[in-house]
């Protein structure tokens, strides 16, 4: 005779196993301040920012950097919510248009065109810059102005020059110049 506790508990146990080996890590979370997370998605967007921006190949010294900046920009958010600093839509606005009269971008489609060759949307940008204004302004807050003397900047660069350099963009192999017509 079968007992059915056991013959149970096995049956219990494979359903178990199977739904076990059917999950899958769909995004995993970086870094967590309170609610705010930044995902390995978000990680990558950053990275691939940065890259863009820098035009060097990404190291794992510029990724523990990137990840421990990002920390630092949820802390500072979350001050921002605790200090009720808030940031208008007008001023995300204006923020834009600035950007636009720099950049010389006059349509609405040549802009979100130019945005999503940064791999960004106009919504994503919106978001950046509201994020930005809100770390800047808890930091002039918190920290206020803090003077700097020309020797700390000199010292400062020499000891992070490496850090400023651009790589090559352009490698130039041949150049003609024509004079004009021979004869």
């Amino acid at each position: 005779m079968i007992r059915p506790l056991p013959l149970f508990a096995v049956a219990t146990a494979a359903a178990a196993l199977a739904v076990a080996a059917e999950r899958q890590l769909i995004e995993g979370i970086v870094v967590r301040v309170n609610d705010r997370i930044l995902t390995v998605a978000d990680m990558r967007k950053r990275l691939a920012e940065r890259v863009a921006e820098t035009g060097a190949a990404p190291t794992p010294e510029v990724f523990a950097t990137l990840v421990r900046d990002a920390a630092d920009d949820l802390c500072v958010l979350e001050r921002a919510v605790e200090l009720k600093i808030e940031v208008d839509e007008k001023e995300i606005d204006d923020q834009i248009a600035g950007l636009r009269a720099q950049n010389k971008i006059e349509s609405d489609e040549q802009f979100t065109e130019t945005l999503g060759g940064m791999g960004l949307t106009v919504d994503g940008l919106r978001a950046r810059l509201r994020e930005q204004m809100l770390i800047s302004r808890v930091l002039s807050r918190e920290v206020g102005n803090v003077p700097v003397t020309d020797e700390e900047l000199r010292q400062r660069y020499s000891r992070e020059q490496e850090s400023y350099r651009v790589p090559e963009q352009v490698h130039l192999e041949h150049l003609v110049f024509p004079i004009g017509l021979q004869e």
